[in-house]
């Protein structure tokens, strides 16, 4: 089965060199793979950069948004398998043949995979630790309510976006409507999280972009709830991922301590992006 991995890009050029590299350097497997980048009104040398190499199926969508962006490379896209990864993600050699082998098992329709910071190293590695504990821990539950999704990660079959897709045409968000419908219709069985399917995320690259990051989140969760039934994650969830992170890192408690500082002041950001949304909303 043939795959097609569409990234959407936006004045990318930084961060398109090394995301190309890893694309390359994937392992092979027993499929084709057909590389869809769409354009989403550049003006750097981003397009110049994909121009460049022969691989790279250079597609355009006027419409502001990655999502609309995403729309126009699946409309295009041949394969029965989507890869999907944003520009400034770098993906692991064995990534694609990860998610290949993922989406084809029985039942499987949205496989997701672990995004890593960059540097992986000191509070970014402990605050990527938790996060991975975390992905985990919502995306294997028996509770719809508690999955989501991220297009810089995700694989689908054509079968499964054919019946929930396309993308919502919003900001922030649709993946996590996407996976909600996949859910919704299929049950939790139907999303896969897969450890070796790993990326790494250049964006993340320290305290200060996590907490943006987190800040963002709260605010978009505020907009999509009102598309989807969501339930954030309670403090007794958080406190549970957090046991587990320390213990299956084996945290000492200097370690461990710094942890939970962290992750009260991103819970603060979380709440303030939150409110944020539903003044806006207001």
């Amino acid at each position: 089965m043939d795959v097609s991995i569409v990234i959407p890009f936006l004045d990318a050029a930084a961060t398109l060199p090394a995301c190309l590299a890893g694309l390359q350097a994937q392992d092979d497997f027993d499929g084709e793979v057909e590389w869809i980048f769409v354009d989403n009104g550049s003006t750097d040398d981003s397009a110049k950069i994909l121009r460049a190499h022969p691989r790279v199926r250079l597609l355009f969508e006027s419409r502001p948004g990655a999502y609309a962006a995403r729309n126009t490379g699946v409309a295009a896209a041949t394969g029965g398998i989507l890869a999907f990864i944003d520009p400034d993600c770098v993906p692991g050699q064995s990534w694609l043949r990860s998610l290949f082998e993922a989406v084809r098992q029985p039942g499987v329709a949205v496989a997701l995979g672990v995004r890593r910071p960059t540097p992986d190293t000191g509070l970014n590695r402990m605050l990527g630790d938790y996060d991975t504990t975390r992905d985990e821990w919502a995306l294997t539950s028996e509770e719809p309510t508690k999955c989501y999704g991220y297009t810089n990660n995700m694989g689908v079959t054509r079968a499964a976006w054919d019946r929930h897709g396309p993308f919502h045409d919003r900001s922030r968000g649709s993946d996590t409507i996407f996976v909600r419908r996949v859910v919704d219709g299929e049950g939790c069985t139907a999303l896969a999280f897969v450890p070796a399917m790993i990326v790494s995320h250049l964006e993340m690259d320290g305290v200060a972009t996590y907490l943006r990051k987190v800040f963002t989140y709260g605010r978009s969760m505020q907009s999509y709830r009102r598309v989807i039934a969501v339930r954030p994650l309670t403090l007794a969830d958080r406190l549970a991922v957090f046991r587990k992170t320390v213990h299956n890192k084996c945290y000492g408690f200097l370690r461990a301590s710094t942890l939970a500082v962290l992750l009260a002041v991103g819970l603060w950001a979380w709440a303030i992006g939150r409110l944020s949304g539903y003044v806006m909303r207001k």
